[in-house]
Order: C-alpha cells, then structure tokens, then sequence
C-alpha cells in the first residue's frame, strides 16, 4: 500500500523540523562546552530588569546560575519602568555557586541540593522580598544537548551499513544487485566492500 501524498509531506515536515532541531541541539552543545571551559577563567554576566525586579544569568567555575529577584512593594510607591540590560565579563574569583548553598539555609532560604552540582535556592520572607536561584552545572547542559545528535549520527551510520551489507546504493537506497558498479537511479558510485 502507497502512503498518499498528505503522509509524504507530513513525513518531509517532520524530517525537516528533526533535523533543525538536531542542528539546533549542536549548536547548544558547542555553546555550552565553550562557556564550559571559558568559565575557568572568566565570569561571564547578563543582568536586566529594573531597581524592583532583576533577573541574572551568570556562569562561572562550570556552572550555570539562573537567578531572579523581586522586591514587592505595597501601598503607593510606583514601579521604575527604567528597564536596563547589562553584559559583564570579569576574571573569575570567589567561591563556586554551590558552595554558599548550605550556608544559605541557615539564614531561611528553602535550599534544594542534587548531588551533581545541581541546586535550587528560594527565599520568600512575608511582605519582603523573593528571591529565586537554579544552578547547573555546565557540563550537565552539554551532555544533554549531545544527546539528540549523537543518536542520530549513530543511527545514521547503523543503517548506511545495512544498506551496504545489503547492497544498497547508501546515497538512496536503491537495489544494487544488477548493477553493482554504478546505481542506475541516481548515478552514485558503489562503494568499496
């Protein structure tokens, strides 16, 4: 039974999308092993938001902390609408991110430790303030990022070999036993066993 045109190009779509967001899962990769390794070295920091409320990203020492700080005001102060964004880059000192973790639950912060490195800290005291952090380390990030390309490419090198195996054309697939030097659908040259 023939899959109709509609399937086809459902099936075309979702290959397209598969492949772009295997694309994509690279490129995040990458990213995150080269701030991964600059992270040794220097902190790198994007902050924005305004006097009442800023959130933070910053990565230093392998590990990525996404933090967000509000201040809630009653009665009738007004907002700032004075939003700002700022990138830094400093030389990296100080402690890791989740070395201060368990000196902050002492002082009232709900503190969330997995033992990877991974960390979550919240501090929400009556009228106040809220603060909310994540950390994670950077090489978790790339692995996972990783995952996706590496079984595809794995999958695509398995099944380049059963068609060889097979004798297969590797470029479309086409039955090679006629013509085993050159495949007559899309004029490929047969591989070498």
């Amino acid at each position: 039974m023939k899959a109709s045109g509609y399937n086809r190009g459902v099936r075309w779509l979702l290959r397209i999308l598969l492949n772009l967001l295997t694309l994509l899962s690279l490129l995040l990769c990458i990213a995150a092993t080269v701030l991964w390794v600059r992270s040794a070295w220097v902190e790198d920091r994007i902050v924005w938001g305004d006097g009442y409320d800023r959130s933070s990203l910053m990565s230093k020492y392998g590990q990525i902390l996404w933090a967000d700080y509000e201040v809630l005001r009653y009665g009738s102060m007004s907002r700032s609408r004075d939003w700002k964004r700022e990138f830094m880059s400093i030389r990296a000192e100080g402690d890791r991110y989740d070395e201060p973790l368990p000196a902050m639950r002492d002082v009232g912060y709900t503190v969330y430790q997995i033992p990877p490195g991974i960390g979550v800290a919240r501090y929400n005291p009556p009228k106040d303030s809220r603060y909310f952090a994540i950390i994670v380390p950077t090489w978790l990030i790339a692995a996972a990022a990783a995952l996706l390309p590496t079984v595809r490419g794995v999958g695509y090198l398995r099944r380049r070999r059963r068609q060889k195996e097979a004798g297969m054309c590797v470029a479309c697939g086409y039955d090679l036993r006629a013509t085993p030097e050159r495949c007559p659908e899309c004029g490929a040259m047969a591989e070498l066993k």
